[in-house]
């Protein structure tokens, strides 16, 4: 029988058959029949493998079952055969499901384990089927087990979870009649009732999952595929980069969301391509329910996308670079910055999706190192931010004298140069510096081949706080764009900072 599993399903009928048994079937009811064993498969033979046969209204399945390689063998080695491997509920109701016309969701159409006709039959603790994941909302709708709660103008949603009828939203696409999207929320921590007994429910066995709860974003395109889409942009088995918001903490999914177009390999993409009317935002988490914002129009009334691709591109200046968000509204990005064990702080911003931090000094390997860490937030003209990017963490030159105060008093216990502010600067910055005790203070500026343009201080100064201003402007002349050092020096003390004048 493994050449030819037809010949084994017609002798297990027609013995059926001659015991009396009613093996008649209808779209109403279907015939199992199940043979002793493992499940056996072989490329190129129609052998017995898990099957539907959807005109007879019938399937065949082992007693037990294997996920994965090898198929053709009896699968009695001992790994094997010291566990059961009973062939659960997952696999025989996938095996309904296509005598019910549904289509098997593999390949560009894999929903990973969400979905009963994808992965999620073998859902469960062992992955062996136990706890299988339900039918995807497209195959629910076509079947008319649920009516989804239609969209059609922007609506602010509190979903709340329901195991029995859990709520679907709808929200259809304008590129496309046959092109939609479903939402649903999920949670991961619930219980059903079976008899007298409480267990986890479906929703509690997807592969990798951490997390107790989010926002199941499915795409519709023409045809009968459907697609979940995944929160972190990348293809991959695990449920926590898959749901939303996510361990990337994806909030807004809109057809600026991600730059990649929906179409072969990367359909999951989170963006609501090729729509240009659909925007999504999760507004706020809680345990029990989310509330969510859905435009069916506008979508550019979301906050924008949080940027994504920081990468450092630090050269002779700490460089900061990332990928431009597309939302047409888009005003600034504001850069936030910390230290070491400090909190962040807003540090400057830009219209331009790249930054230079000319106040640190790029580490070499002569030099005493520490790291300081950026976030990239993105503003829209509504006022509205997105979520930080993911954190950039870029060593520097470790700042050794870095200005220290009495324990016990105010006085200053060393001299220090401060970064001049703003810079880079347009005409004019302030430069402030510290003095521990009275003593002769120099302090010059140079071009950026050490030519001495100015001298900004050169006298005695007591104890305390001062600050000088640079103007671009000197002797009537307006000095060029570049690079320019500003070099402190004192009797124990030498410093040097860039700054950089821009016009």
């Amino acid at each position: 029988h493994e050449n030819n599993g037809n010949i084994f399903r017609s002798e297990a009928k027609q013995k059926a058959i001659d015991e009396n048994l009613d093996v008649t079937t209808n779209d109403h009811t279907f015939l199992a029949i199940i043979y002793a064993g493992h499940t056996y498969r072989k490329n190129g033979f129609n052998t017995l493998n898990p099957e539907a046969f959807r005109i007879e209204n019938e399937y065949i399945m082992g007693e037990r079952f294997v996920k994965g390689f090898p198929y053709e063998e009896e699968r009695n080695d001992p790994k094997i055969n010291n566990i059961s491997h009973f062939s659960h509920i997952g696999i025989h109701v996938h095996e309904i499901g296509h005598l019910l016309g549904f289509e098997d969701l593999k390949g560009l159409a894999e929903n990973n384990y969400w979905c009963l006709m994808s992965k999620g039959n073998y859902n469960g603790p062992n992955m062996e089927g136990e706890c299988p994941a339900p039918i995807n909302p497209y195959y629910r709708f076509i079947k008319d087990w649920y009516q989804p709660s239609i969209i059609n103008e922007a609506s602010t949603i509190t979903m709340n979870y329901c195991l029995k009828n859990p709520l679907v939203y709808k929200m259809q696409s304008n590129s496309s009649y046959s092109s939609y999207f479903f939402v649903e929320f999920r949670k991961f921590d619930s219980n059903m009732l079976l008899g007298n007994s409480e267990t986890k429910d479906y929703n509690s066995f997807i592969k990798n999952l951490t997390i107790n709860e989010g926002i199941l974003i499915w795409r519709k395109l023409p045809g009968s595929f459907i697609k979940l889409l995944y929160s972190s942009g990348e293809e991959s088995e695990n449920g926590d980069e898959q749901i939303f918001p996510g361990i990337d903490n994806v909030n807004v999914i809109t057809p600026w969301s991600d730059s990649r177009n929906c179409e072969t390999n990367c359909y999951w993409v989170p963006n609501t391509k090729p729509s240009e009317n659909i925007g999504i935002e999760i507004i706020k988490a809680e345990h029990d329910n989310f509330v969510v914002e859905l435009y069916q129009k506008r979508p550019f009334l979301t906050s924008p996308a949080k940027p994504k691709k920081i990468e450092d591109k630090t050269n002779y200046f700490v460089k900061l670079t990332w990928e431009d968000n597309l939302e047409p509204d888009i005003s600034q990005y504001k850069i936030f910055k910390k230290k070491n064990d400090t909190n962040y702080c807003l540090y400057d911003s830009t219209e331009y999706s790249t930054f230079t931090d000319y106040n640190e000094d790029p580490y070499d390997s002569t030099m005493n190192y520490e790291f300081v860490f950026y976030k990239i937030c993105a503003c829209d003209e509504q006022n509205k931010e997105s979520e930080f990017s993911d954190e950039l963490k870029i060593p520097v030159k470790k700042d050794e004298l870095s200005f220290k105060f009495d324990n016990n008093s105010s006085k200053i216990n060393n001299c220090k140069l401060l970064q001049n502010f703003p810079n880079p600067f347009n005409t004019s910055t302030t430069i402030k510096y510290m003095v521990n005790e009275s003593q002769l203070i120099n302090i010059n500026v140079y071009d950026a081949i050490g030519n001495k343009i100015l001298t900004l201080v050169n006298e005695n100064k007591s104890a305390g706080t001062y600050s000088e201003n640079f103007n671009s402007r000197i002797n009537g002349k307006n000095l060029s764009s570049g690079i320019y050092f500003i070099r402190i020096n004192t009797r124990n003390y030498i410093d040097i900072k860039k700054c950089v004048l821009l016009k």
